[in-house]
Protein backbone atom coordinates (compact mmCIF):
# COMPACT_ATOMS: atom_id res chain seq x y z
CA UNK A 1 0.00 0.00 0.00
CA UNK A 2 1.23 3.56 -0.66
CA UNK A 3 2.59 5.82 2.01
CA UNK A 4 0.38 8.85 2.56
CA UNK A 5 1.05 12.34 3.86
CA UNK A 6 -0.58 15.16 5.76
CA UNK A 7 1.15 18.55 5.80
CA UNK A 8 0.05 20.73 8.71
CA UNK A 9 0.84 24.39 9.35
CA UNK A 10 2.42 25.08 12.73
CA UNK A 11 2.99 28.65 13.94
CA UNK A 12 4.40 29.29 17.40
CA UNK A 13 3.39 25.84 18.60
CA UNK A 14 -0.18 25.93 17.24
CA UNK A 15 -1.31 23.32 14.68
CA UNK A 16 -3.83 24.69 12.18
CA UNK A 17 -6.89 23.09 10.55
CA UNK A 18 -6.51 19.74 12.32
CA UNK A 19 -10.20 18.92 11.77
CA UNK A 20 -9.76 19.15 7.99
CA UNK A 21 -6.55 17.11 8.05
CA UNK A 22 -8.21 14.49 10.24
CA UNK A 23 -11.18 14.28 7.86
CA UNK A 24 -8.89 13.70 4.86
CA UNK A 25 -6.84 11.12 6.75
CA UNK A 26 -10.08 9.36 7.74
CA UNK A 27 -11.16 9.17 4.07
CA UNK A 28 -7.77 7.94 2.90
CA UNK A 29 -7.37 5.21 5.52
CA UNK A 30 -10.95 4.09 4.97
CA UNK A 31 -10.31 3.84 1.23
CA UNK A 32 -7.08 1.86 1.50
CA UNK A 33 -7.52 -0.12 4.73
CA UNK A 34 -11.25 0.01 5.58
CA UNK A 35 -10.44 0.95 9.16
CA UNK A 36 -10.59 3.91 11.53
CA UNK A 37 -7.76 6.42 11.32
CA UNK A 38 -5.60 7.28 14.33
CA UNK A 39 -6.18 10.62 16.03
CA UNK A 40 -3.91 13.38 14.75
CA UNK A 41 -4.62 15.50 17.80
CA UNK A 42 -3.60 12.70 20.19
CA UNK A 43 -0.48 11.81 18.23
CA UNK A 44 0.67 15.42 17.91
CA UNK A 45 0.11 16.01 21.64
CA UNK A 46 2.93 13.49 22.21
CA UNK A 47 5.31 15.34 19.88
CA UNK A 48 7.89 17.99 20.73
CA UNK A 49 6.19 20.75 18.71
CA UNK A 50 8.42 23.81 18.11
CA UNK A 51 7.11 26.62 20.31
CA UNK A 52 8.33 29.51 18.13
CA UNK A 53 8.44 30.04 14.38
CA UNK A 54 6.70 28.85 11.19
CA UNK A 55 6.94 25.10 10.55
CA UNK A 56 5.61 22.47 8.18
CA UNK A 57 4.56 19.38 10.12
CA UNK A 58 4.81 16.31 7.86
CA UNK A 59 2.78 13.33 9.07
CA UNK A 60 3.71 10.20 7.12
CA UNK A 61 1.27 7.32 7.52
CA UNK A 62 -0.14 4.09 6.17
CA UNK A 63 -2.77 2.45 8.39
CA UNK A 64 -0.92 4.00 11.34
CA UNK A 65 1.21 7.12 11.72
CA UNK A 66 4.78 6.15 10.82
CA UNK A 67 6.70 9.39 11.26
CA UNK A 68 6.19 13.04 12.24
CA UNK A 69 8.66 15.72 11.10
CA UNK A 70 8.81 19.45 11.78
CA UNK A 71 10.55 21.45 9.05
CA UNK A 72 11.10 25.24 9.14
CA UNK A 73 8.99 26.82 6.39
CA UNK A 74 9.19 29.91 4.24
CA UNK A 75 6.60 30.72 1.57
CA UNK A 76 8.27 30.68 -1.84
CA UNK A 77 8.24 33.62 -4.24
CA UNK A 78 6.45 32.66 -7.45
CA UNK A 79 5.82 35.08 -10.31
CA UNK A 80 4.99 32.87 -13.30
CA UNK A 81 3.34 29.55 -14.21
CA UNK A 82 3.66 27.29 -17.26
CA UNK A 83 0.51 25.51 -18.45
CA UNK A 84 1.05 21.75 -18.73
CA UNK A 85 -1.63 19.59 -20.36
CA UNK A 86 -2.34 16.02 -19.23
CA UNK A 87 -5.07 13.55 -20.15
CA UNK A 88 -5.27 11.95 -16.73
CA UNK A 89 -3.47 12.13 -13.40
CA UNK A 90 -4.63 10.49 -10.18
CA UNK A 91 -3.67 12.38 -7.04
CA UNK A 92 -7.02 12.27 -5.22
CA UNK A 93 -5.26 11.26 -2.00
CA UNK A 94 -2.12 12.97 -0.73
CA UNK A 95 0.58 10.44 -1.58
CA UNK A 96 4.06 10.75 -0.11
CA UNK A 97 5.42 9.77 -3.54
CA UNK A 98 5.15 12.84 -5.78
CA UNK A 99 6.95 11.24 -8.72
CA UNK A 100 4.21 11.94 -11.29
CA UNK A 101 3.90 15.59 -10.21
CA UNK A 102 7.67 16.07 -10.14
CA UNK A 103 7.93 14.67 -13.66
CA UNK A 104 5.33 17.17 -14.88
CA UNK A 105 7.16 19.96 -13.06
CA UNK A 106 10.20 19.31 -15.26
CA UNK A 107 8.17 21.01 -18.02
CA UNK A 108 8.06 24.38 -16.22
CA UNK A 109 10.72 25.87 -18.50
CA UNK A 110 11.74 29.33 -17.31
CA UNK A 111 8.59 29.68 -15.14
CA UNK A 112 8.50 29.15 -11.38
CA UNK A 113 5.98 26.30 -11.38
CA UNK A 114 3.40 24.52 -13.53
CA UNK A 115 -0.33 25.09 -14.01
CA UNK A 116 -1.85 21.66 -14.64
CA UNK A 117 -4.71 21.38 -17.12
CA UNK A 118 -6.41 17.98 -17.37
CA UNK A 119 -8.63 17.37 -20.39
CA UNK A 120 -8.99 21.12 -20.87
CA UNK A 121 -10.03 21.78 -17.25
CA UNK A 122 -7.98 23.70 -14.70
CA UNK A 123 -6.74 21.63 -11.75
CA UNK A 124 -3.80 22.67 -9.52
CA UNK A 125 -0.15 23.70 -9.58
CA UNK A 126 2.46 21.12 -8.63
CA UNK A 127 1.94 21.73 -4.90
CA UNK A 128 -1.09 23.96 -4.39
CA UNK A 129 -4.76 24.40 -5.20
CA UNK A 130 -5.67 27.52 -7.14
CA UNK A 131 -8.26 30.25 -6.73
CA UNK A 132 -8.94 32.86 -9.41
CA UNK A 133 -10.15 36.45 -9.00
CA UNK A 134 -12.60 37.86 -11.56
CA UNK A 135 -12.82 41.32 -9.99
CA UNK A 136 -15.78 40.42 -7.78
CA UNK A 137 -15.21 36.97 -6.27
CA UNK A 138 -12.75 34.11 -5.95
CA UNK A 139 -13.44 30.92 -7.91
CA UNK A 140 -11.75 27.54 -7.62
CA UNK A 141 -11.95 24.76 -10.23
CA UNK A 142 -14.36 21.90 -9.53
CA UNK A 143 -11.70 19.54 -10.97
CA UNK A 144 -8.78 19.72 -8.50
CA UNK A 145 -6.26 16.92 -8.46
CA UNK A 146 -6.40 17.00 -4.66
CA UNK A 147 -9.10 18.50 -2.46
CA UNK A 148 -6.77 20.44 -0.19
CA UNK A 149 -7.58 21.26 3.42
CA UNK A 150 -7.32 25.04 2.95
CA UNK A 151 -9.56 24.77 -0.14
CA UNK A 152 -12.15 22.80 1.84
CA UNK A 153 -12.05 25.35 4.67
CA UNK A 154 -12.52 28.32 2.31
CA UNK A 155 -15.38 26.58 0.51
CA UNK A 156 -17.18 25.84 3.79
CA UNK A 157 -16.68 29.43 4.94
CA UNK A 158 -18.06 30.76 1.65
CA UNK A 159 -14.87 32.68 0.85
CA UNK A 160 -14.47 30.93 -2.52
CA UNK A 161 -16.90 29.40 -5.00
CA UNK A 162 -16.35 26.09 -6.80
CA UNK A 163 -17.17 26.16 -10.52
CA UNK A 164 -16.15 24.47 -13.76
CA UNK A 165 -13.22 26.38 -15.28
CA UNK A 166 -11.62 25.50 -18.61
CA UNK A 167 -8.33 26.78 -19.96
CA UNK A 168 -10.36 28.96 -22.33
CA UNK A 169 -11.92 30.73 -19.31
CA UNK A 170 -8.61 32.11 -18.07
CA UNK A 171 -9.09 35.48 -19.76
CA UNK A 172 -12.16 36.07 -17.56
CA UNK A 173 -9.85 36.42 -14.56
CA UNK A 174 -7.35 39.00 -13.38
CA UNK A 175 -5.11 36.90 -11.15
CA UNK A 176 -4.59 33.51 -9.56
CA UNK A 177 -3.65 32.83 -5.95
CA UNK A 178 -2.08 29.62 -4.73
CA UNK A 179 -3.46 28.03 -1.57
CA UNK A 180 -2.55 24.99 0.48
CA UNK A 181 -2.21 24.00 4.13
CA UNK A 182 0.73 26.38 4.47
CA UNK A 183 -0.55 29.30 2.38
CA UNK A 184 -3.55 31.61 2.61
CA UNK A 185 -5.20 33.53 -0.25
CA UNK A 186 -2.96 36.43 -1.18
CA UNK A 187 0.30 34.88 0.03
CA UNK A 188 1.16 34.12 -3.61
CA UNK A 189 -0.69 36.00 -6.35
CA UNK A 190 0.18 35.80 -10.03
CA UNK A 191 -1.37 37.98 -12.77
CA UNK A 192 -3.14 35.96 -15.46
CA UNK A 193 -0.76 37.34 -18.10
CA UNK A 194 2.10 35.62 -16.24
CA UNK A 195 0.58 32.21 -17.01
CA UNK A 196 2.23 30.87 -20.17
CA UNK A 197 0.05 28.74 -22.39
Amino acid sequence: MPQLLETIKVIDGKCYNLDYHQARMNRSIQEFYQQTAPSLEEDLSDQDIPKAGFYKCRVIYEKNIEEVQFVPYTIATLTSLQVVHVKELDYHVKYLDRGALNKLREQKGDCDDIFIVCNGKLTDTSYANIILWNGEEWHTPDTPLLKGTKREQLLQEGVIKEISISIDDLNKYQKVSLINAMMNPGDIEIPIDRIKK
